[in-house]
């Protein structure tokens, strides 16, 4: 029963043929009898619609707990890429059903969900989180769902987004802050930074969702203008380090582009009052020097190149401000903590297209029943 999804009454009109013919040979005349307990004279047979719940449950909680290999990073997988997909910073079954179902993918987890939601069963997972990256900055789902658009509104938004790999808010405006991309306002992807997730393949919305995609970005963003400008701009970024590929250096006048884990310098070529011009390089030495503290994210254009010793020409736009300092982490104050401290450090692994998170020494429960309605964002008028 792990695998089917009948419903009670679909249990029930494949069990009447059985139960019509047996229940009178066997001298039970109420088919209530049946499902009563025996210690209320009944034969005491369980639903197997509750029968089929249970297993469910059972699959989802047995499992991590127990930490076997194929069905725990399977199930993993699922549940991380389902949260990707509908874009929130809760788990899956953590979300409202009524709110967020229409952006998942039709899996096994997702009829599961339906399922539990029915029943008024509500399953908490930890599961790793997709935060913003600078201040000011909020998940886009989280947007289009304050900005109450309706269901069908909402599939669509969700799909541009996942089409242009966007997450947050900062991954379709400029380095600065202060405005929407031009590539992100027409439906194109930008090159600009580098992605921590693997994207499913997706084809591109039609032209009328893009079309409802730029007029929310007016209505709700650009304070009903045309122009791509931001009402609030976003502030200064938490970190230098994962999201965005290009780095600016004033003090060294070198732009630096990430490649892997490498920050590759590019050559100065020119530079006007507005703009500055850099080649990037075929080959380079790959005992590079670390990246400049006085670093910052800035906006490019990027050109391919006819030189056989140039990758591509880069136009530098204009860089942002200071990121904020790194807070010193607190020392650990007790051996737990210290656990952690040193399973954080373990080595990071993904699965399939979902975000990558680091292994913990000490885990905490895979699985835990908690109250209906906790821990959920509210529901959708």
């Amino acid at each position: 029963m792990a695998l089917t999804f009948f419903s009670q009454q679909e249990w029930d009109r494949l069990l009447s043929p059985v139960l019509r013919t047996a229940l009178p040979k066997a001298g039970i005349c109420p088919r209530a009898m049946v499902y009563a307990p025996i210690a209320l004279q009944g034969v005491g047979v369980p639903h197997p619609y509750g029968l089929q719940v249970i297993k469910h449950l059972d699959m989802l909680l047995r499992h991590p707990a127990n930490k076997t290999k194929t069905p725990d990073a399977f199930l993993e997988a699922v549940l991380q890429a389902h949260q990707l997909e509908t874009g929130t910073s809760y788990s899956l079954f953590q979300q409202v059903y009524a709110n967020t179902s229409i952006l998942a993918s039709g899996t096994w987890a997702k009829r599961t969900w339906s399922e539990l939601d029915s029943l008024s069963i509500h399953l908490e997972f930890d599961s790793p989180s997709l935060r913003p990256i600078r201040q000011g900055d909020q998940l886009l789902v989280d947007l289009f769902i304050d900005s109450l658009v309706d269901q069908l509104t909402l599939k669509w938004l969700n799909w541009c987004q996942i089409f242009l790999h966007a997450v947050t808010l900062s991954d379709i405006v400029n380095a600065e802050g202060t405005a929407i991309t031009l590539k992100a306002r027409k439906g194109l992807r930008a090159d600009s930074f580098s992605d921590q997730y693997q994207w499913p393949r997706t084809a591109r919305p039609s032209n009328p969702w893009w079309t409802a995609w730029q007029q929310w970005i007016s209505t709700h963003l650009t304070g009903h203008s045309n122009r791509r400008r931001l009402s609030s701009p976003l502030g200064p970024w938490h970190s230098v380090d994962l999201s965005w590929k290009w780095q600016y250096s004033p003090s060294t006048n070198t732009l630096f582009h990430r490649e892997g884990q490498l920050w590759i310098p590019s050559i100065p070529l020119a530079s006007t009052s507005r703009q500055r011009t850099f080649y990037l390089p075929r080959c380079f030495n790959p005992d590079l020097p670390p990246l400049p503290v006085d670093a910052v994210c800035v906006l490019v254009s990027v050109f391919p190149s006819r030189s056989p010793i140039h990758k591509s020409r880069v136009l530098l736009h204009h860089s942002t401000g200071p990121h904020l300092p790194a807070e010193p982490p607190a020392p650990p104050s007790s051996i737990l903590d210290l656990w952690h401290h040193f399973g954080s450090l373990a080595e990071s692994g993904s699965h399939g297209w979902v975000p990558e998170v680091q292994s913990t020494i000490l885990p905490p429960p895979a699985g835990v029943f908690r109250p209906l309605g906790c821990l959920q964002p509210p529901l959708l008028p």
